[in-house]
C-alpha cells in the first residue's frame, strides 16, 4: 500500500503540504460524505473489496503524472490515514474510495476526477473558512426602517418608508437640468444622488442629495460620479415586474443607499456621486426607463470608474485574492488554499450575470464591494487598494489559475473554459478592449440573460465601445434577424469572425439550413455556435462587403480531393504521425516523384500545428525553430537523418515495412513533435498534444469520424497539399477552399485562416493552412 511519505517525489511537495493535506482528512472528511456537502454520483461498475487496494495506487500515480498533484496526495493521503484510524472510524474513508474508484473504472476516468475535485474543495472550505454563508447584510423581508430625508433643487422632504419606491421609481423626483436649468426633452435626466448634511433636525437618519442633468451637461461638468455595478437583489426584481410597492424591496432600496454611502466614507472623497439603478432609473415609468437602458454603455463609459458590489463574495477572500500570487516554485499547500478562492470568485452572482459584464466591459477603471459592503480603494490612488482593485483582483486570479496546472489541471480546466474570468476583458489594456465577434460571443454565451434577443445587443455593446447615449440602436425584434443585424454590423466593420463560427454538432440544426445564411451560426442558440479561436492579431488584407449579400475577395486555395480522417486520440500518437507520412509519400508517388524532407517537414506541420500562442512560448521557453531552413542551420545532419527514415516508407521495399512505426518515432523526435515547450509551469505541451486538444474538443463539440485531413490541389500549379480543416457535416469533396490574406488569430496559425465553401455556403473553416506553394489566385466570393 502507498504510504503518503514514500510517495514525496514532487519538490514542491513539502512536509507543510503532507501536513495540510493530512489534516483535511482527518478533520473533514467524515462531515463532507456524511453531510451530502457534495453530489455523489453513481458509479456503473462496482470494483470489489480485493480489487480496490492494488487499483488505488495506481489511479493515484496516473492523476500526479497527469499534473492533478493535489488529487493525487488527496487520494493517498485518504489510503495512509484509512490503516491507522480505529475501525469505527473507517467508513467514511472506504466509503471516499471506494466511490471514487467505481466511478473512475465504471464511468470515466473524468467523471473519477470531478468527484475527487469536489470532495478537495469542500475540505478545504471548511479548513480555511466559515462554512456558513452569511446573508448580505439587507433587512430581513418584514422589518420597516424610518423613511429617508431627500433633498433636490432648493427644496428638501421627508418621504416616508411606504412612499420610498413611488417617488423613486415615478416622476416624482424630475426637475430641470442641475447644471444648464433647461428642462429635459427627448433624453431622460442621468440621475445621481450624494450624501448631505443637514443643519435642521430630521425625523431619518439618511439625507441624501439628488441631482438631474443632461448627459452633456454631466460631460461638461466634471462632476465625479461613480455608476454601481450589481446584480438586482429578487425583492427589486418581483416588485419590477409587477409594477408594485411591497416592504421587501422599499427595505432593500433603503438598506443598499446606507451601506453604499457608508462605505463610500473611507473609500471617496466628500461630494462623490453615484449612479445606482434602484434609485437612478424610474422603474414604474416606462418610456424613462427604456431610454435610460439605452443609455447605460455611456453612462459606464463616461465615469472615471465604477464600483463593482458583490453581495456573495466575503471581505477575507476578497482580501486574500487581490493580494495572493502564484509565481515561482510556491509550496503545493498554498495552490490548495487559492482553490475555494477562484471558485468562489467564478461562481459569484455578479460573475454569472450578462448586463453587469456589459457595464464593466465599458468602464475605465473598476473597483470593488464586498460582501460586508467595504469598498477596496483608496482616495489617494496608491498602493494595491488603488482606483482599479477590481481589474486588479480578476487579472490576478487568472494568473493565479495558471499556476494552479502544475498542480490542479482537473480544477483550472474547469475554469479555463472560454468566457470565464470575463473573457479577458480585465486583462487587456484598460483602454478599449478589442474584442472581435468570436470572443464577445464566447462571453455572452456563457452568462445569464433572462432574453435570448438580448444576447445580440450586448454582443453589440460589447464591440462598440463608445457609443453615445442617443446612438440609434434599432436592434430587431425577431431573434433571427437580431442575429443578422449584429453579425452584419460586425462583417462591415471588418470583423471576418461572423464567418468563422462553427456550428456545434450537439446542438440540433445549429447549422443554418437553406431558408437561412449559412453565417448565421448562432441565431437560434449561442449554445449551438462555437469560436474557440482566441482573438484576433493580424487584420484581413481586405474587408468584406455589406450590400445584400456579404462579398469577400479570398485567395483560392484549392478544391478537396480526398479527406482522410485521423481518429481523436490518433491525433496525438505516433500512430498517426505513420498515418500522415504514408499519405505524403502516396501523394508524392502520383506525382511521379518520391517524398522528400523538405514535403515531409511542410506536410507534418500542416497536420501538428503550433497556433501563434504556442509557438510564441515554444520560441521563448524552449527555443524552438519554425522552418526547414532554420533546422537545417541547426542541425547539418538534419535532411540526411530525415532521408534515411524516409527510406522506410518506399512502398516498394516490402522487407521495411514493419519498421515504419519506429522510422514515424524517430522522424517525430527528428522534428521535436513530442517535445514539451512549458517546463515546469505546466502539463506536457508538444505539437502532438495540441493535435489531440484539437481533436478532443472538435469531438467533444459532436463532430463525427475524427478530424478532416484533405488533399487540396492547387488549382495553377497542380500541387496537392494536405490541410486540416474543420468541416461541417455538410462538408464534402469538391469543396473550395479559401483563404483570407492577412487574417490571423492567437489559436490559428499565421496567414492560415480561411473557409471552406460550396456555392457560395460555407462547409467549413481552415484554421491551420498557411500558404504550401507560391500561387495566389484571388476570386470574389458572394456568400449566402
Amino acid at each position: 500500500m502507498f504510504r503518503v511519505n514514500e510517495q514525496n517525489q514532487n519538490a514542491n511537495v513539502d512536509g507543510e503540504t503532507v501536513m495540510y493535506v493530512e489534516a483535511l482528512v482527518r478533520r473533514h472528511l467524515s462531515t463532507v460524505m456524511g453531510n451530502n456537502d457534495i453530489p455523489l454520483p453513481s458509479p456503473a461498475r462496482i470494483i470489489d473489496d480485493v480489487q480496490r487496494p492494488y487499483l488505488l495506487p495506481i489511479l493515484a500515480a496516473a492523476l500526479e503524472q497527469d499534473s492533478d498533484v493535489g488529487l493525487s496526495y488527496l487520494l493517498r493521503t485518504a489510503i495512509s490515514v484509512r490503516e491507522d484510524v480505529a475501525e469505527e472510524e473507517t467508513e467514511n474513508i472506504d466509503q471516499f474510495l471506494r466511490i471514487f474508484a467505481d466511478t473512475t473504472m465504471g464511468v470515466t476516468a473524468a467523471a473519477g476526477r470531478t468527484f475527487l475535485q469536489a470532495v478537495l474543495e469542500a475540505l478545504i472550505r471548511r479548513e480555511e473558512f466559515d462554512y456558513d454563508v452569511s446573508s448580505s447584510g439587507r433587512s430581513s423581508p418584514d422589518e420597516l426602517l424610518p423613511g429617508i430625508t431627500v433633498s433636490i433643487a432648493n427644496h428638501t422632504m421627508e418621504v416616508p418608508f411606504r412612499d420610498i419606491l413611488s417617488y423613486f421609481w415615478t416622476t416624482v423626483l424630475e426637475t430641470v437640468c442641475h447644471v444648464c436649468h433647461q428642462p429635459f426633452i427627448g433624453e431622460p435626466p442621468i440621475r445621481t444622488i450624494a450624501k448631505h448634511v443637514l443643519m435642521a433636525p430630521s425625523t431619518s437618519n439618511l439625507h441624501i442629495q439628488v441631482f438631474n442633468r443632461h448627459f452633456s451637461c454631466l460631460q461638461k461638468s466634471g462632476v465625479f460620479f461613480v455608476p454601481v455595478s450589481h446584480v438586482w437583489d429578487d425583492s427589486i426584481r418581483r416588485s419590477n415586474e409587477l409594477q408594485s410597492y411591497n416592504n421587501e424591496a422599499a427595505s432593500t432600496l433603503i438598506s443598499t443607499l446606507k451601506a453604499l454611502l457608508e462605505g463610500a466614507e473611507d473609500a471617496y472623497e466628500p461630494g462623490v456621486e453615484f449612479w445606482h439603478d434602484y434609485f437612478s432609473v424610474p422603474q414604474w415609468h416606462t418610456q424613462t426607463k427604456e431610454s435610460l437602458l439605452a443609455c447605460l454603455p455611456a453612462i459606464y463609459h463616461q465615469a472615471e470608474e465604477i464600483l463593482v458590489h458583490m453581495t456573495d463574495l466575503p471581505p477575507d477572500q476578497v482580501s486574500l485574492l487581490l493580494i495572493g500570487n502564484l509565481g515561482g516554485n510556491i509550496p503545493m499547500v498554498e495552490a490548495f488554499k487559492r482553490i475555494p478562492l477562484l471558485r468562489a470568485l467564478c461562481e459569484a452572482q455578479w460573475m454569472q450575470r450578462m448586463w453587469v459584464t456589459l457595464e464593466y466591459s465599458q468602464s475605465r477603471a473598476a473597483c470593488i464591494m464586498d460582501r460586508s459592503n467595504n469598498i477596496r480603494r483608496s482616495p489617494e490612488g496608491t498602493g494595491p487598494f488603488a482606483r482599479d482593485t477590481f481589474s486588479h483582483l480578476i487579472s490576478g486570479a487568472h494568473n493565479q489559475l495558471l499556476g494552479l496546472f502544475r498542480y490542479a489541471k482537473t480544477f483550472a480546466m474547469t475554469l479555463s473554459r472560454p468566457g470565464e474570468f470575463l473573457g479577458g476583458i480585465a486583462a487587456k489594456e484598460r483602454g478599449i478592449p478589442k474584442l472581435c465577434l468570436g470572443e464577445a460571443m464566447e462571453l455572452i454565451a456563457r452568462k445569464q440573460c433572462q432574453v435570448f434577443r438580448d444576447r445580440f445587443l450586448a454582443i453589440h455593446v460589447l464591440m462598440n465601445r463608445d457609443m453615445l447615449p442617443n446612438d440609434p440602436l434599432p436592434i430587431p425584434r425577431l431573434d433571427a434577424e437580431a442575429c443578422r443585424w449584429a453579425w452584419r454590423d460586425a462583417l462591415s466593420k471588418g470583423d471576418y469572425s461572423a464567418l468563422l463560427l462553427q456550428p456545434r454538432e450537439c446542438t440540433p440544426s445549429s447549422n443554418p439550413g437553406p431558408d437561412f445564411p449559412s453565417w448565421l451560426v448562432g441565431y437560434q442558440s449561442l449554445e449551438g455556435a462555437e469560436w474557440i479561436v482566441g482573438n484576433q492579431i493580424s487584420a484581413p488584407e481586405r474587408p468584406p462587403v455589406i450590400q445584400e449579400a456579404v462579398k469577400v475577395l479570398l485567395d483560392l486555395v484549392g478544391k478537396i480531393e480526398k479527406i482522410h480522417y485521423l481518429e481523436v486520440e490518433e491525433s496525438g500518437e505516433v500512430g498517426g504521425v505513420e498515418k500522415i507520412i504514408g499519405i505524403l509519400a502516396v501523394i508524392a508517388r502520383s506525382n511521379g516523384t518520391i517524398l522528400s524532407p523538405q514535403s515531409l517537414y511542410d506536410g507534418l506541420i500542416h497536420v501538428f500545428p503550433f497556433d501563434t500562442n504556442h509557438k510564441k512560448m515554444a520560441w521563448l521557453l524552449a527555443r524552438m525553430v519554425f522552418s526547414f531552413e532554420e533546422c537545417q542551420e541547426n542541425d547539418h545532419e538534419f535532411t540526411a537523418r530525415l532521408q534515411r527514415q524516409l527510406e522506410v516508407f518506399d512502398a516498394g521495399n516490402e522487407t521495411w515495412r514493419n519498421r515504419r512505426r519506429d522510422a514515424a518515432e524517430e522522424i517525430s523526435r527528428i522534428l521535436e513533435l513530442e517535445r514539451h515547450i512549458a517546463g515546469d509551469i505546466s502539463n506536457q505541451i508538444t505539437r502532438l498534444t495540441r493535435s489531440r486538444h484539437i481533436a478532443r474538443h472538435r469531438n467533444a463539440r459532436g463532430a463525427k469520424d475524427g478530424e478532416p485531413i484533405c488533399e487540396i490541389r492547387c488549382p495553377h500549379c497542380r500541387t496537392v497539399t494536405l490541410f486540416r480543416l474543420d468541416l461541417r457535416d455538410n462538408g464534402r469533396i469538391g469543396d473550395k477552399v479559401y483563404r483570407i490574406p492577412g487574417l490571423g488569430y492567437s489559436d490559428s496559425v499565421e496567414n492560415g485562416v480561411g473557409l471552406v465553401m460550396n456555392n457560395g455556403r460555407i462547409t467549413g473553416r481552415m484554421l491551420y493552412g498557411p500558404p504550401a506553394c507560391g500561387c495566389r489566385l484571388t476570386e470574389a466570393v458572394d456568400i449566402r
